[in-house]
């Protein structure tokens, strides 16, 4: 049986953070594959640069800027 797990996080001017917290074991353990999801809303740092390098990863998302 198999495990399915999504962590969602919300990421505003995080740049010197962003990268520890998607590579870090406890999200990528090798025993669950969670889908990750970042929430980029309007950072008007470099959070979405370091954020973009994940997109080829089949699971994980980004959500830039989003808007109500």
């Amino acid at each position: 049986m198999s495990t399915e797990v999504t962590v969602i996080v919300s990421a505003f001017n995080e740049e010197f953070r962003i990268q520890r917290c998607v590579d870090s074991d406890s999200l990528l353990a090798q025993t669950i594959v969670p889908n990750i999801i970042v929430v980029n809303d309007g950072s008007t740092d470099d959070t979405l640069d370091k954020l973009t390098k994940y997109e080829p990863l089949k699971n994980f998302s980004l959500m830039a800027d989003c808007k109500k």
